[in-house]
């Protein structure tokens, strides 16, 4: 069939329109800075590294986005790297440079909907990340040797992923509110917990945990899990949770000041772990009842190796080598031991 000029076009105009209307490449043009300032919505890039009296970079709209570029900002001990200024302003993105030596490296301390990537805070006198909001993605920090936290983080919902934390003088994560989960990172010789969550609902998954002056990993609220972690030397309990239904499973916890894993307020489970060269208790179920140990082994606690509260159900377990007892239940018949080793 031949097509006629005059529809070919109004074929060209409604293509030539359907265009206009589509977003073009240039809509993400990044616009290099090579000086500290504000900074309204839009793309930069950060042209060379920055010394700064006081803050560098304050956000001053949404959907800014800032691409370090491998360069490093460098503060004299006050201000923040990059901050709201106090006023919210989401959806900011951060990426692959370094920030160090101000009060605070990354202050949103009225922001969220963050998303930080490939980001080094380092010796900043308070928290090397500071966000207040929900619903952030943190993949591949490393925050080392500041003053308060690590990695603080309120509200609920972030996503922790490859992220490190070493030396703070607080906690190394500290992330507050429900939903959150931390997934394959390292926490270590921080003054406070390696780890801690608030609320309900978190997850620990892979991570790597030790020598921190606090607990391990502590999660407050009820439905938290940890698997697949390793905790060691830490200077209170190596797992702390509380507030029922938490789950630890597939993990290894040593070394512990207080109890290798302390778990409050029932229907707990632990499965598949090893606990050893606990101070205390190896394993403390002794707040509340229905409980669940499955397939588990602990050795060498200096107080009893398990303490649980009864009923609770006992499957697979083996403690040894305890300066207490072995295995302490409150009312022993009203717990379903079986296959249980515990001279």
């Amino acid at each position: 069939m031949r097509v006629s000029g005059s529809i070919r076009q109004f074929i060209f105009a409604g293509l030539a329109a359907l265009c206009a209307g589509s977003i073009s490449g240039s809509a993400w043009a990044q616009t290099e800075v090579t000086e500290c300032g504000p900074l309204a919505t839009g793309n930069y890039e950060l042209g060379k590294n920055l010394d700064a009296t006081g803050t560098c970079f304050t956000l001053t709209g949404d959907n800014v986005v800032l691409d370090l570029k491998g360069h490093t900002l460098t503060g004299d001990g006050t201000g923040s790297g990059i901050t709201d200024g106090g006023i919210n302003r989401d959806s900011t993105v951060i990426v692959d440079g370094k920030i160090r030596g101000f009060a605070t490296g990354i202050n949103l301390s009225m922001s969220g909907y963050a998303t930080l990537r490939k980001v080094e805070v380092s010796e900043n006198a308070g928290d090397g990340i500071y966000i207040d909001l929900c619903c952030n993605n943190l993949t591949e920090i490393k925050a080392e040797d500041n003053g308060g936290d690590g990695v603080h983080a309120e509200d609920c919902c972030h996503t922790v992923i490859d992220s490190s934390a070493k030396g703070n003088g607080g906690d190394g994560f500290d992330l507050r509110g429900c939903c959150t989960t931390f997934n394959d990172g390292k926490s270590e010789k921080n003054a406070g917990d390696g780890i801690t969550m608030t609320n309900c609902c978190n997850n620990v998954d892979g991570a790597k945990v030790s020598d921190n002056g606090g607990n391990g990993v502590s999660a407050t609220g009820c439905c938290n899990f940890m698997r697949d972690t390793k905790v060691s030397k830490s200077g209170e309990d190596g797992v702390y949770m509380n507030g029922c239904c938490n789950l630890v499973s597939d993990s290894k916890v040593d070394k512990s000041l207080g109890n290798g894993i302390d778990l409050e307020g029932g229907d707990n489970q632990v499965t598949g772990c090893k606990v050893s060269k606990s101070a205390e208790i190896g394993i403390d179920l002794s707040d509340s009842d229905i409980n669940t140990i499955v397939d588990t082994k602990v050795k060498n606690s200096g107080g009893d190796g398990v303490v649980v509260d009864c009923p609770s159900n006992i499957v697979d377990l083996q403690s040894k080598k305890s300066g207490g007892d072995e295995l302490v239940l409150d009312v022993p018949a009203e717990c379903s031991v079986l296959n249980v080793k515990a001279p």
